[in-house]
């Protein structure tokens, strides 16, 4: 049986430290790391810590990592009108806050002691990655509109109807008064058959194709609003400063003045956002305030 993982804050550091490792490498082709990454994670964690994990061990250690990490950014939207306590490195609020917000983001109150840690690792690691838990990968091109509807298809069906057309002349006979008392001969009863089962076929066919096509275009749509959404929320003022806040600019500093000052032009947000860690950012903001007020 194996051992549980032993994850303290130091290994939980030192793991995450070697995730972000492995995407910057180009080891996530999707939403985890292939075989290659794991094995160095693995590899390197145990010359690290003398702790062996297996593949399942790792993988359970980033799916609890991501979960995490995606409460809490829904978190911090929640929370983007409340106080910061920089102490803790959380959301300033009371008891019944917690409560309520625990009650609708499970998990959420993990956070009131204290913030997450480790979140310049975790951002390399997820921000590409749907935060709602939904994987964004882009509709296949075989179940696209543009190939469902593809004149191959409709120039079968086409085929099917041209040829029930041919049959009608062929097949079916003028009724008569003289020949309105025979009995129809079987070869057009099973033609007649023939006939209709094709034209169901057919009729089938195209509700199917229509079916497909309706949604992946749904599908696709869905995929652009959500980008879309990503996107404006990644350099919102509000997301920006609270970056501003986790990197060490408490209220009232110089830095978190100068960044009141700049944050409200999307490119100096989305230049702060291309620094990858907080002391990075925190000296960033400490040369834009020097540079303009010379202190």
């Amino acid at each position: 049986m194996t051992e549980a993982a032993e994850w303290n804050d130091e290994n939980t550091k030192i793991i995450c430290e070697l995730y972000a490792e492995q995407v910057r490498a180009g080891n996530r082709p999707s939403t985890h790391l292939n075989s290659i990454g794991y094995s160095q994670v693995a590899l390197k964690f145990q010359q690290r810590t003398h702790l062996l994990y297996t593949k399942r061990q790792l993988k359970n250690k980033w799916d609890k990592l991501r979960n995490e990490y995606t409460i809490w950014k829904k978190l911090l939207i929640r929370g983007s009108g409340l106080g910061w306590d920089s102490t803790k490195g959380t959301i300033a609020a009371d008891e019944n806050w917690w409560n309520k917000t625990n009650t609708e983001l499970p998990g959420a109150k993990k956070f009131r002691k204290a913030g997450m840690k480790n979140l310049d690792h975790l951002r390399v690691m997820f921000d590409d990655i749907a935060s709602n838990g939904v994987d964004h990968t882009p509709v296949p091109a075989t179940s696209s509109p543009s190939t469902l509807e593809s004149p191959v298809n409709v120039a079968n069906l086409d085929g099917l109807d041209n040829d029930m057309e041919d049959n009608d002349d062929t097949q079916l006979e003028e009724e008569s008064p003289l020949n309105r008392n025979k009995k129809r001969p079987r070869h057009a009863n099973n033609a007649n058959k023939n006939k209709s089962s094709r034209t169901e076929i057919a009729l089938l066919m195209q509700a199917q194709l229509k079916g497909m096509a309706d949604l992946a275009e749904k599908a696709q749509a869905t995929f652009e609003n959500f980008t879309s959404l990503v996107g404006s929320l990644g350099s919102s003022i509000q997301y920006v400063m609270t970056l501003v806040q986790e990197c060490g600019a408490r209220s009232g500093s110089d830095e978190h003045f100068i960044a009141t000052e700049l944050f409200v032009s999307r490119e100096q947000r989305e230049m702060f956002l291309t620094l990858s860690t907080a002391e990075e950012r925190l000296e960033w903001l400490r040369r834009k305030y020097k540079a303009k007020y010379g202190a």
